[in-house]
């Protein structure tokens, strides 16, 4: 990751519906098994490729009373297909199941939606 970019103008759609979102964030994992034995060389631990998986998105969004009521009812259900939009124009899709809301309500500053998806499948990474 040699070139350097501000997340300013990164865009998330879940299910076509595009949000105004303000920190949008990716994590995804890989598991390793275990494969150590009395025999492992002196006494380290060994380790071999586990499963994939796919990891998270988590967004803030500004609140909009038009389509929290939208955010809402896909709350639990069926995966959609997802598409997070860097500023030089690279893409992450997949889909993605929404599996928490929460909405922040400061007195001094903006209402905010907290939205976490969880990835279902592979995630696919398109350069610009």
């Amino acid at each position: 990751m040699a070139d350097g970019m501000s997340g300013y103008a990164t865009t998330f759609s879940l299910g076509g519906a595009t949000g105004n979102g303000r920190n949008i964030s990716f994590s995804a994992e890989a598991e390793v098994v275990d494969i150590t034995s009395m025999s492992s060389s002196n006494g380290w631990r060994q380790f071999k490729p586990g499963i994939k998986d796919g990891g998270e998105i988590t967004l803030e969004v500004v609140y909009d009373k038009a389509a929290f009521n939208t955010i809402l009812g896909k709350l639990g259900g069926a995966a959609e297909s997802f598409t997070i939009t860097y500023p030089d124009s690279g893409a992450l899709t997949g889909d993605a199941i929404l599996t928490g809301l929460d909405c922040d309500n400061p007195y001094d500053d903006a209402v905010m939606a907290n939205l976490t998806l969880k990835v279902d499948g592979e995630p696919a990474f398109a350069a610009a």
